[in-house]
């Protein structure tokens, strides 16, 4: 069923809270949902806006997902439970994206032991 607009008043807030706590995160497209008034979407630019927002919301690495999306493009995305709220971040991107990240870091490693 769906909730009326003042349903999705506390979900709203919770975004007012995670914009005033932590400012400096990527902006995401924000969705909500009227038939799960506890639920919220932040659709990110890149793998790294996702870290980025998974390490903000104290997320474990080990709920990150990557998959096959369409054509030449990978989802990265995690769900989590955050202050009682569902919050799922995700991106596409294409593996080309995804082979220079794994690149910098591995140069980063290189430089960091030499």
């Amino acid at each position: 069923m769906i909730k009326p607009f003042g349903a999705l008043a506390a979900v709203h807030a919770f975004v007012v809270r995670l914009a005033t706590t932590h400012p400096q995160l990527p902006g995401p497209s924000i969705s909500t949902h009227p038939y799960d008034t506890a639920e919220l979407s932040l659709c990110l630019h890149s793998p790294s806006a996702v870290e980025a927002w998974r390490a903000a919301l104290h997320v474990s690495h080990e709920a990150v997902n990557f998959k096959p999306h369409v054509s030449d493009q990978l989802l990265i995305d995690f769900t989590a439970d955050v202050e009682g709220f569902q919050v799922r971040a995700f991106a596409l991107f294409e593996s080309a994206e995804l082979a220079e990240a794994i690149k910098k870091v591995a140069a980063q490693q290189e430089e960091a032991l030499a």
